[in-house]
């Protein structure tokens, strides 16, 4: 198992423990890296304030691009936090879920 894949599994499992601050830590640079994965639960722990502050903006920027990798649930979580947005707001996350799916998503390499 490579760094990342135990690093995924360990926040998980810190997130199921209830251990948010640890969760926050393993899941934090993994979803800064591109890992779907960890952008969804960081949409989670936003969303809920499990370890950290609820941030509706944040919740909605992680559940953008988590949807944008094809991780099932987060376009229904993403549209969720819709309720909790002023317009405001709104265009907020938009804006910054656009520039981080340009940053925040791996590139693929096409075979040639």
């Amino acid at each position: 198992m490579s760094e990342p894949d135990m690093n995924l599994a360990s926040g998980i499992a810190a997130f199921e423990a209830k251990e948010f601050a640890k969760a926050f830590q393993f899941l934090s640079p993994l979803a800064n890296a591109g890992n779907a994965k960890a952008q969804y639960a960081l949409g989670l722990m936003y969303r809920a304030g499990t370890g950290i502050p609820i941030d509706s903006v944040r919740a909605y920027v992680w559940f953008n691009v988590a949807a944008a990798q094809g991780v099932s649930g987060a376009a229904a979580a993403r549209d969720s936090v819709l309720g909790r947005l002023t317009p405001a707001e709104l265009l907020e996350a938009q804006a910054e879920a656009r520039r981080m799916r340009e940053t925040h998503i791996p590139k693929t390499v096409s075979a040639k």
